[in-house]
Parts: structure tokens; sequence; C-alpha cells
């Protein structure tokens, strides 16, 4: 089953949802927004090969 992580960030807090491809949500909870501390709050299945070629294809989209 996929998972989904949608990130709400501000400049103090970043919420983080984890969702199933159903739309149900498996788990929440708020960070600070720093990376170092956010990343180790994402569940190891995100990062998938889907992940990794959606950021591949943006940053090229961004050094364009």
């Amino acid at each position: 089953m996929k998972h989904y992580v949608g990130l709400d960030v501000s400049m103090k807090e970043t919420f983080i949802c984890i969702m199933n491809e159903n739309g149900k949500v498996i788990d929440g909870t708020v960070s600070i927004s720093l990376l170092v501390k956010i990343l180790p709050l994402l569940p190891d299945k995100i990062y998938s090969l889907e992940k990794d070629l959606y950021v591949k294809k943006r940053q090229k989209r961004i050094q364009a």
C-alpha cells in the first residue's frame, strides 16, 4: 500500500500528516521547521523510487 505525506510548512512549525492511498490518516504530528527535525519523523516508506524520480524531475525544471 502506498503512503503519502502532506507537509504544512510555516516559519516556526511544520505540520506533518501521513495518509494511505485511500486517504485515511495514518499519523500526524508537529515539528519545528528544521529539516534535521522533520526527516526522522517521516516513515522510510516515502523514500521510494517514485519519490526520487519526482524530486529529480523537479530539480531539472528548477535548473532550466
